[in-house]
């Protein structure tokens, strides 16, 4: 993601989460960043935070501009609620990602997911095992990287990047 001296347009959902507010503080400068948060954020240089408390029909003005980029950290983070509400789970992190990731004009989406997916095997792991998780938090992560993987496959964004931590 590297323009030059060119600004990049770039935008990090759950930027109000762990990760997310790191990102806020330590992106490039020539990063013009939208920060999309269910709460309110601190103020950041070079950010323009912009409060989603859930995901509406229309999408906020802030937006609608083409990215550059989009930094997809948004989702639940909590493996017992999975358990306990799965469809919790499945609306915070699968149900966000496909109604911004699928209507939010961008060139490349970098996605956090997780090594839950994982779960289960034993041995070496990497991204060119064929995984099949079983855990409700890994299938809804799980179910993000495929979104990504389809919207390249169909031309929607040039390149997407899955990093599963």
């Amino acid at each position: 993601m590297n323009g030059g001296d060119r600004h990049l347009r770039v935008l990090v959902t759950g930027a109000g989460g762990f990760v997310g507010r790191r990102v806020l503080l330590r992106h490039p400068a020539v990063w013009d960043v939208v920060a999309l948060s269910r709460q309110e954020l601190a103020p950041y240089d070079g950010v323009q935070a912009v409060r989603l408390e859930a995901v509406e029909a229309v999408l906020p003005p802030e937006i609608l501009d083409p990215f550059d980029a989009v930094i997809h950290l948004a989702g639940n983070s909590d493996h017992g609620l999975a358990t306990r509400e799965p469809w919790r789970d499945v609306a915070a992190t699968a149900a966000v990602a496909a109604a911004l990731l699928t209507r939010v004009q961008t060139r490349r989406v970098v996605v956090l997911s997780s090594a839950a997916v994982y779960a289960g095997l034993e041995g070496p792991v990497g991204p060119d095992l064929c995984i099949d998780p079983t855990m409700p938090y890994a299938l809804s992560k799980r179910y993000v990287e495929g979104l990504v993987g389809d919207l390249v496959r169909h031309s929607r964004i040039d390149g997407g990047l899955v990093l599963r931590l």
